[in-house]
């Protein structure tokens, strides 16, 4: 004899498919542009590629405000990049990865910090197959 049982306690048991295949599926995270703005207030974007550009952008403006020519303008964007070289101190997740670049980072997906998106759910709503 089987018993019967309510479909709102068999609920629980409904797991959802792993998304491996959707479109936003990146190492067990979701990159759904909506989800991963609300990942961390500044965005999912590597927080050291982020330090760089607003060095290289401060650096820009301190040349053209005293208007260097090409050469000291490059030669000071390259100092001030130096400066900030100490990867693991400007990112406490930063992981080497072994490759020979200027940033290696194991959690550097494109420009996006892996660690800084939301774990994935599951297939979802927002569920996109990836186009091969």
């Amino acid at each position: 004899m089987t018993t019967w049982t309510p479909h709102y306690a068999m609920a629980s048991k409904i797991l959802p498919f792993p998304a491996k295949t959707c479109f936003f599926f990146i190492h067990g995270r979701c990159s759904l542009p909506q989800t991963s703005l609300r990942a961390r207030e500044d965005g999912p974007q590597c927080r050291v590629l982020s330090i760089w550009e607003r060095l290289q952008d401060e650096a820009m403006d301190k040349a053209e405000k005293n208007r260097l020519n090409t050469d000291l303008t490059l030669e000071l964007v390259a100092r001030t990049l130096e400066q900030a070289q100490d990867l693991a101190l400007l990112c406490p997740g930063y992981r080497p990865g072994g490759k020979n670049s200027a940033l290696d980072c194991i959690f550097l997906h494109g420009h996006l910090c892996i660690q800084s998106l939301p774990i994935c759910a599951g297939i979802c709503r927002h569920f996109q197959p990836r186009k091969h």
